[in-house]
């Protein structure tokens, strides 16, 4: 076999690969374009993310605000329960303090009122002793009427 011969050999040998390579380049092209695609996508996606995020990151901030007011109001509650603790316990000193005079002062009033009752209880005529005295002034009434009858008819017969 000639150097010709070899040379067509090699080259159809070669072109038979070439051929191989075109293929594969073409499924290889494919494959790229298929990826291009996908990269397309995730493209769009980590666009659609990043909007979310966004989203998100301003959410948070009005959250943040929120908390911020949220702990603001819990400080002034938290000073006026401090405030209305100390208005309470002086309400409960004084209430104590007018529940102790009030203890002392009226137990004493009463127990002074119950003695000058029993006083004036000691002084008045029982009440049988009284029915007993207006029976006799009834009786002693209708004597006098009586007795200033007959002096009015001894006056008239003299």
């Amino acid at each position: 076999m000639g150097n010709e011969e070899k040379i067509l050999e090699m080259l159809e040998k070669l072109n038979g690969t070439v051929e191989k390579h075109g293929e594969m380049l073409e499924k290889l092209n494919g494959t790229v374009e298929k990826q291009g695609g996908i990269l397309e996508k995730h493209s769009e996606m980590l666009e659609k993310q990043g909007e979310t995020l966004e989203k998100h990151s301003e959410m948070l901030e009005k959250q943040g605000e929120t908390l911020e007011k949220h702990s603001e109001m819990l400080e002034k509650h938290s000073e006026m329960l401090e405030k209305h603790s100390k208005i309470l316990e002086k309400l409960q000193l004084d209430v104590s303090g007018i529940k102790v005079r009030l203890d002392v002062e009226v137990k004493t009033q009463f127990n002074l009122l119950a003695e000058g009752q029993q006083a004036i209880l000691d002084q008045i005529t029982p009440k049988d002793r009284v029915d007993e005295l207006e029976a006799d002034v009834i009786v002693l009434k209708t004597a006098v009427k009586m007795l200033s009858q007959e002096v009015a008819e001894l006056k008239k017969a003299q």
